[in-house]
């Protein structure tokens, strides 16, 4: 049995999570100007609310598994950007200073 993950059969099932997401934006809303990390990104579904909520910000999905990574980049707007890396190398693959630290 393979430990990788399929992120074209995970985005296929994960609309169960859309419930989740609203319940965590209702409660924890972006400024329209928020630089967002969303680390474990998976598919990206919620990567790409974010974006939606953040016009003039930016958000970057990050996830360690190439398959999630390749499934989220179906997810396409101006200040949405995916990148496949483990948390251990967040700050070489993201700066620190490019996104709020709250």
């Amino acid at each position: 049995m393979s430990d990788a993950w399929d992120g074209r059969s995970y985005a296929e099932a994960s609309a169960h999570h859309g419930a989740r997401d609203e319940w965590f934006l209702a409660r924890h809303r972006p400024a329209v100007d928020a630089r967002v990390v969303d680390l474990g990104c998976g598919s990206g579904e919620f990567t790409a609310r974010l974006a939606e909520l953040v016009p003039r910000g930016s958000v970057v999905g990050v996830d360690p598994d190439p398959s999630m990574v390749e499934a989220a980049r179906r997810h396409r707007a101006p200040n949405l950007t995916f990148v496949d890396a483990p948390a251990q190398v967040l700050d070489q693959v993201v700066a620190p200073d490019s996104v709020d630290s709250s």
